[in-house]
C-alpha cells in the first residue's frame, strides 16, 4: 500500500483468478487504498478482471472460479458479474462512445482488441444515465462502463493500449 504512492492512473489487469485476486486487494489494504485514490480523482481502470472487480459483486452460482455464490466487488461502477461455464474468447472491433474524463476526447475512435472471459456483466443503468455510460460500441453491443465523470472506467477489451490514438488521447487527458 506505500508504494502505491498517488499516481495518476491505476490499471486493474485481467486475471485468471478474479475472486482469489479480489481477496487479496482486501487483506493487503490494498482495496481500501484504490476506493481512496478514486475518491479523490484519481483514474482507475479495470481490464477485464479487473472491470469485474471494480463492480458491485461477482455472482458465481456454478462455483467457476470460487466456493463463494456471491462476492462484494470494489464498488466503483454500478456492475454486476455472473461468472457462466463457458469461456467468451473473441476478436473485436468498434468505436469509442462518448465520455468525459479518461476518455474525453475520444468519442468515435476506431479500437480493436479481443475478450477472453468467463461470464458478462451487466449494470441497472442504461447506457442513457447520467452515473455510468458504456466505453465502446462493439459491432452493435455495448461494451464497459465509466463513471459519470469518466474516471473511473472498465472494459472488457483486452489490447486496449495498442489502439495509438486512443492510447495518446488517455494519456493527454491524465496529464
Amino acid at each position: 500500500v506505500e508504494e502505491l504512492g498517488r499516481p495518476d492512473l491505476i490499471v486493474l489487469p485481467g486475471t485468471k483468478t478474479t475472486v482469489a485476486d479480489l481477496h487479496y486487494l482486501r487483506e493487503s489494504g490494498l482495496a481500501d487504498a484504490v476506493g481512496g485514490l478514486a475518491a479523490s480523482g484519481t483514474a482507475v481502470l479495470g481490464i477485464c478482471g479487473g472491470f469485474q472487480m471494480l463492480g458491485e459483486r461477482i455472482n458465481d452460482p456454478d462455483h467457476v472460479e470460487s466456493q463463494s455464490d456471491d462476492t462484494a466487488g470494489l464498488g466503483l461502477l454500478p456492475v454486476v458479474t455472473e461468472f457462466e461455464l463457458t469461456k467468451e474468447t473473441r476478436l473485436v472491433e468498434g468505436r469509442t462512445l462518448g465520455s468525459p474524463g479518461l476518455f474525453a476526447g475520444a468519442s468515435g475512435m476506431a479500437v480493436s482488441g479481443y475478450e477472453i472471459h468467463m461470464g458478462s456483466s451487466s449494470s441497472p443503468v442504461s447506457g442513457e444515465s447520467k452515473e455510468a455510460r458504456p466505453l465502446f460500441d462493439l459491432s452493435g453491443r455495448g461494451d464497459g462502463l465509466a463513471s459519470e465523470d469518466g474516471w473511473v472506467a472498465g472494459t472488457y477489451l483486452h489490447g486496449l493500449f495498442r489502439n495509438a490514438d486512443l492510447r495518446r488521447q488517455m494519456l493527454t487527458n491524465l496529464a
